[in-house]
């Protein structure tokens, strides 16, 4: 019972009593101990609402007690920094009940450590036992091991172990809390870890590293080898692996130097001494044929030998190697580079043969102007088996007289050895025929000149003694030569340079009815124009197709010459030459259905011209631009003019020729001009032909022609033909400056 103090007031009725007893120490119900969590509710009872005070933790709490139940709840923080070494704070609380009146209670004590809570896993020790303890086993040793898990406090835990392996070909038994286990199955040869984690606790594991090297006992050898069916004279390389029971590799050996490995290669055949099969590290080189063992066998000192063997068969290889020959150089003509042109001439060289085993015969070829169809050879040369043999051989022009002047002579040599195989050697082209028979005819100023034709072609109704003119396929390699001859052939050029005679589908010869040719053009797509000289002169056709009778495009005309075709513009041209009374040219659109319409509705004559001695001997058109031509008349006294002409829907004159002054003369007479890319001219004099510039600089590029005849251009090259020396000539113009 408490006890009261009476105190008495003068001026009050009465008297009142003063509180003066403590409250009883709190009640605490029991807490958790040791405890992780940062916080404790801590409850019990307590004075009728006193006021309880709890002090000790991270900070003081108070709180009232149920002023009916006398219970209270308070929720009180702890300290929680554990100090180093340590595995739990104490936090030492203290409480304590203070009444309406101030009265304080006697304190309640209680400790509650905060740290790891008991019976969760907080240490592990794991470690490998037996033949595993040293952490290294062989293939196929089982592994056993031991452990234990404890509490913070060292105390017991019910948590089972799992124990994971890296290898995941084993397999595991333990129950996970008796304190031991055994991995079964670590077969293959590597570094592994296996690492053992207490279940349920984050953080509570232990890793241990194992080391498992090739199983002891039996080993086993895998012999390949690069080749198992060769030539005598070649290589195989022998590759050995060896592996233990469970296959893993103990050697992996291509150079035949692995510890314990030992290689070896028996012939089977016992007259076959061992040296045919010589070893250099693993290669085997066989070098007689037959049938060879190679073994390769391992033995480490320690585990029992294993070996493999395979057996190789090397067979004597064909011989298909081809012989070389090689011409060392020119013995006749000696000192000289040219040969003379005619059957006789001999050529003689020096060449060396050889070959791996044997030869059997050699044969030289000599080809001219780089045409099949002309070509000689030296008949065959035996060489008797000799594996090296140099000797002289000779070849001389075909009789049919294709070696043209100006040919470059392509000397070779074939051979052919005893196994059939045949080498050529190089082409050699240091000899070039003589162009002695031409006479003077030379090219000036870095102008090449060749020969594509020669002779009068064996008729003497065509040909190219009897050309009065020429035109060239460039596409067809064909030349086309209008006769003189009353009969009014056509000869040809042919590519392999032979020549014959224009013939229809019917194979007859296309007569003239004794109207002379005078000029000849062509489309560069087979069809032919030819001028026919007569008061009433025609222009005729031959198409590709050859019919038996050509097309007659223009007739009446007075004394066609010279033709030009071009159909470089938008439509195709021909144009004519006169050489009539009138001295005039004309052009025709190559369009609709013959005849063809002039384009110039008068005769375009050069003002001043006509009549006496003059004739109009050539005719060319220049490289088309916008539709128009640049348009050259070429008379015999070597004026030149030129205009201007297109071709429009309805006909009509161009402006009138002007004359290009051109420095030096050209003097003599003037027989055929034709126009070049570049905007010059070419011009063909009795003798010379030369090239005018536009602004008229006139320079010899081949003189010496004898009774030339006419010139074109196609394909990059002039073409002359010269009936004096009976030959067609090409020129080809210099790099720097190409027509």
């Amino acid at each position: 019972m408490k006890r009261v103090l009476a105190t008495c007031f003068l001026v009050l009725a009465g008297c009142a009593e003063k509180d003066t007893t403590a409250p009883p120490a709190p009640r605490v119900h029991p807490v958790q101990s040791p405890t992780s969590k940062a916080k404790v509710v801590l409850t019990g009872a307590a004075e009728f609402a006193s006021k309880v005070t709890i002090s000790g933790g991270q900070e003081t709490i108070t709180v009232t007690a149920d002023p009916y139940t006398a219970e209270f709840l308070a929720e009180v923080p702890l300290n929680t920094t554990i100090p180093a070494g340590a595995v739990s704070l104490t936090n030492s609380l203290s409480v304590t009940a203070t009444d309406a009146a101030g009265n304080v209670s006697a304190a309640t004590e209680l400790e509650v450590k905060f740290g790891p809570e008991p019976g969760v896993p907080a240490k592990l020790t794991f470690a490998l036992t037996g033949a595993a303890a040293s952490g290294t086993i062989t293939a196929g040793t089982d592994v056993t091991y031991s452990y234990k898990v404890t509490d913070a406090y060292d105390g017991p835990v019910d948590n089972p172990l799992s124990v994971i392996p890296s290898d995941p070909n084993t397999t595991i038994f333990d129950d996970g809390i008796s304190g031991t286990g055994i991995i079964l199955g670590f077969r293959r040869t590597g570094s592994f870890t296996i690492t053992a984690r207490a279940s349920g606790a984050a953080g509570v594991s232990q890793q241990v590293p194992l080391t498992v090297t090739a199983a002891t006992g039996a080993r086993f050898v895998d012999l390949g080898l690069t080749l198992s069916r060769m030539a005598t004279g070649d290589a195989t390389s022998a590759i050995t692996v060896v592996k233990d029971t469970w296959g893993n590799v103990i050697i992996d050996d291509t150079a035949g130097t692995s510890p314990g490995l030992t290689l070896t290669c028996t012939p089977q055949n016992t007259n076959t001494p061992g040296s045919a099969c010589a070893k250099s590290g693993a290669t085997f080189t066989i070098t007689r044929a037959g049938v060879y063992r190679i073994t390769a066998t391992y033995n480490d000192g320690t585990n029992p030998a294993a070996s493999n063997a395979q057996y190789v068969f090397a067979e004597d290889a064909p011989d298909v190697e081809s012989p070389v020959a090689t011409i060392t150089g020119i013995v006749y003509p000696t000192g000289a580079s040219q040969v003379p042109r005619n059957t006789n001439s001999r050529i003689e060289v020096a060449i060396t043969f050889a070959d791996n085993k044997a030869l059997a015969s050699a044969t030289l070829y000599a080809i001219f102007g780089g045409n099949p169809a002309c070509i000689s050879n030296s008949g065959l040369l035996l060489l008797t088996g000799r594996a090296t043999v140099t000797t002289n051989a000779s070849v001389r022009q075909p009789a049919s007289g294709c070696a043209f002047p100006y040919d470059s002579i392509g000397l070779f040599a074939s051979v052919v050895d005893e196994a059939g195989n045949q080498g050529f050697s190089a082409i050699n082209t240091s000899l070039t025929v003589s162009a002695a028979g031409l006479g003077n005819v030379a090219s000036t100023g870095g102008y090449t000149l060749g020969v594509v034709g020669i002779g009068g072609g064996g008729n003497t109704s065509a040909g190219i003694a009897q050309g009065v003119d020429i035109a060239w396929d460039s596409a067809a390699q064909i030349g086309y030569l209008p006769s003189t001859n009353n009969n009014g052939r056509i000869g040809l050029v042919l590519p392999d340079r032979t020549q014959a005679v224009l013939r229809d589908i019917l194979g007859q010869t296309y007569q003239g009815n004794n109207n002379l040719m005078s000029g000849i053009a062509v489309s560069g797509a087979g069809d032919v124009f030819v001028s026919r000289f007569s008061v009433a002169g025609t222009i005729s056709q031959f198409p590709p197709t050859l019919p038996s009778n050509p097309i007659t495009l223009v007739s009446g005309l007075n004394g066609p010459g010279r033709l030009v075709y071009d159909n470089r513009g938008a439509t195709p041209v021909l144009c004519a030459a006169k050489t009539g009374s009138a001295l005039s040219a004309n052009c025709y659109p190559v369009t609709g259905t013959p005849p063809l319409t002039q384009n110039f509705p008068t005769h375009l004559v050069p003002a001043g011209l006509g009549g006496g001695n003059t004739e109009l001997t050539g005719i060319a058109l220049g490289t088309p631009s916008a539709g128009s031509y640049p348009l050259y008349l070429l008379y015999n006294a070597c004026a030149l003019y030129t205009t201007t002409t297109a071709f429009p829907s309805t006909p009509a004159n161009p402006a009138a020729p002007t004359q290009i002054t051109v420095t030096p003369s050209l003097g003599g007479n003037c027989l055929d001009v034709v126009g070049l890319p570049s905007g010059d001219v070419a011009v063909l004099t009795t003798n010379t032909l030369f090239r005018v510039t536009a602004a008229g600089a006139a320079t010899s590029i081949v003189t010496g022609l004898n009774q030339p005849t006419g010139i074109d251009f196609s394909g990059g090259q002039l073409f002359v033909i010269d009936t004096g020396t009976q030959s067609v000539l090409s020129v080809t113009a210099p790099a720097a400056a190409p027509f």
